[in-house]
């Protein structure tokens, strides 16, 4: 299977993502490379209903070698011929766009190795910045690497409008194999996140008969669940010392649910909101059956910028 990635065209100034490059459906460029002659060709199809092709030709000593690719409605925005790793065998990467409204773009790579044109994929992206991805990515084809940079969602944002930043990672070519190097999250000014230690709680109450609460905490910013502790079994004033990493803060108000974990159907204990990420001990409230607000003891929380 072909090396696809998955990529919107995203025209943003905030995110400087803006790209003019134009897609050709027929596209036909040649490169010389040491004693090979490497030609990437595109034919459009869309008029006669057919997928578009894309072939690869290498002639080496007369000997013409082709690996030939049906892209359904892809044109070439341009090719390039490589030797990230110096070992003589060129890279050959293709970057296309797709038709419609969308402008779905793609990446295709290969490498030339002992008379056969190989596929070759990116690594998959680190996880502290993956969970920013929902495509929209640009590629951009050095001479000695591939940078990709794509706007950074979070978990509240729309389809239309990240809000998060943007994101940047560099590949390098090392061993036949494309490698991670350098990546970064760009956070919009005003919006940089915050270490959140949940430390503790003192004085909930007792939820169960025959023992003493089994408690957990979850952790909501806006409407939006961000994580929670691991359970403590048996103890009225657990101490939790747990982390969770918010990168980017928008100011919404922060809540904490603590509940009972308990085997038939888990009760919650009450809640904390707080309005700005300051450290300290917050009282812990719970809704009586006659509307009246009560207090279940206290939780600790800290913030580290």
């Amino acid at each position: 299977m072909y090396s696809k990635y998955f990529i919107i065209l995203f025209c943003s100034i905030l995110f400087q993502l803006v790209d003019t490059s134009t897609a050709q459906c027929n596209h036909s460029k040649t490169y010389n490379f040491n004693t090979l002659k490497i030609s990437v060709n595109a034919k459009d199809n869309t008029g006669l209903s057919l997928s578009n092709e894309i072939i690869i030709g290498i002639v080496l000593k007369n000997n013409l070698i082709e690996k030939k690719m049906d892209v359904g409605d892809e044109c070439i925005i341009d090719s390039y011929v490589r030797d990230y790793d110096k070992d003589k065998n060129p890279e050959i990467i293709i970057y296309t766009e797709g038709g419609g409204n969308g402008g779905h773009r793609y990446i295709y790579l290969f490498e030339y190795e002992n008379e056969k044109i190989l596929t070759k994929e990116l690594p998959s992206l680190p996880a502290e910045i993956e969970k920013f991805h929902r495509g929209k990515d640009k590629f951009e084809i050095k001479e000695n690497n591939i940078e990709r940079n794509y706007p950074a969602y979070l978990v509240e944002d729309s389809e239309c409008c990240p809000t998060g930043g943007n994101c940047k990672i560099s590949y390098n070519y090392s061993g036949n194999t494309f490698v991670e190097g350098k990546h970064e999250h760009i956070i919009p000014k005003g919006k940089e996140g915050f270490k959140l230690v949940i430390r503790s709680a003192r004085g909930i109450p007792k939820m169960d008969s025959f023992s003493n609460t089994d408690c957990f905490v979850e952790v909501y910013i806006g409407d939006n669940f961000f994580g929670r502790t691991e359970t403590i079994i048996n103890d009225n004033s657990p101490y939790f010392n747990q982390e969770i990493d918010i990168p980017v803060y928008s100011g919404e108000p922060i809540e904490f649910i603590l509940s009972d974990e308990d085997i038939s159907q888990n009760r919650v204990i009450g809640s904390v909101k707080i309005l700005k990420p300051e450290s300290g001990f917050y009282k812990v409230k719970t809704e009586t059956s006659d509307g009246s607000v009560v207090s279940n003891g206290e939780l600790e929380v800290e913030f580290i910028k």
